[in-house]
């Protein structure tokens, strides 16, 4: 009678500190050796031996051989671990620190991917160290990320089929970040205004605003933002004689003309933040065009303002 009976075994799973060299011997591997010629007669050989030097999940290679040359490859889960993996149980948790670009941090949040960005810069993964298999419910518990440079943290939860859970807290670091304009209305529009017999003041005429953005964040500094008439209001070579001027919340008044008039001081801040300039308001601050009596001729009149940002330590 002839056998073809191939021999059988049981993986023992592995788990491997990182860059630790992997084990020689074959018979630490499985377990339950059976065959028809019996057990003592089957030989076994690692023929795929894992790397170490990546915390992750592997599989090594035991090839089983009998006397009448029947042969079978047992498949060993390996876990790659280091001092900052977490383990409870079976499951098993990585997730690596990274680095991220102000501009990509801002995607990931528009797309209310936030979760996911985290997820995939980290490489967070999960399984179980017996089956290899992954576990699927892995989320961000709770971070702090801020839109501008600096350290801070995300702490990656996992959760097995047993409701048991496996947290890490890892590392983000925000790279860069600037001090800039978010936004700039360029069209700013006074309206139909009358040539008058008397002084009369203007606002603007459809809602204007300016947006400063400041991601620099450990960075950070003083600035400043500044305005001045670089072409002050002509129509066919004719020049309005007018007074520009900008009034804030605290009503103060900022006159412009052909030099920088300093409209924002801002202090240092460590933590992102947007600062709005309202250009048209309802109430007094805002930009506003005084005009004089018997000023101006029936015509398109048009200017140009320079807003300017400045660090200001």
């Amino acid at each position: 009678m002839v056998d073809t009976v191939n021999p059988t075994a049981t993986a023992v799973p592995q788990k491997i500190q990182k860059n630790s060299t992997f084990t020689s011997n074959a018979s630490s591997l499985i377990t339950n050796v059976a065959d028809n010629g019996g057990a003592d007669s089957v030989t076994y050989s690692i023929t795929k031996i894992p790397s170490t030097d990546k915390v992750g999940y592997f599989t090594a290679e035991v090839t089983l051989n009998d006397q009448s040359n029947n042969q079978s490859v047992i498949e060993i889960p390996v876990t790659v671990y280091d001092e900052t993996t977490p383990i409870v149980g079976n499951s098993i948790l990585t997730g690596n620190d990274f680095n991220i670009t102000i501009e990509d941090l801002k995607k990931g949040v528009s797309n209310s991917n936030l979760t996911n960005l985290i997820l995939e810069k980290s490489d967070s993964k999960a399984w179980d160290i017996v089956t290899g298999k992954e576990i699927e419910t892995i989320s961000v518990a709770q971070n702090d990320l801020d839109f501008s440079k600096g350290s801070y943290s995300a702490l990656i939860r996992a959760q097995d089929s047993n409701n048991k859970i496996v947290e890490k807290t890892i590392k983000i670091t925000v790279i860069d970040g600037y001090l800039e304009f978010s936004s700039v209305d360029t069209n700013l529009d006074f309206g139909k205004i009358s040539v008058s017999s008397t002084e009369k003041i203007y606002n603007l005429y459809t809602d204007s605003n300016i947006a400063i953005e400041d991601s620099r964040g450990i960075d950070s500094d003083n600035w400043k933002l500044t305005a001045k008439i670089v072409t002050p209001l002509t129509y066919e070579n004719s020049e309005l004689k007018e007074t520009l001027y900008y009034v804030d919340n605290s009503n103060n008044t900022f006159i412009f003309n052909n030099e920088e008039s300093t409209i924002i001081e801002q202090s240092a801040v460590d933590k992102y933040k947007i600062t709005n300039l309202e250009l048209k308001n309802d109430n007094s601050s805002g930009l506003h065009l005084k005009m004089l009596p018997g000023q101006g001729k029936v015509g398109n009149y048009s200017g140009v303002i320079q807003w300017s940002l400045k660090n200001a330590p």
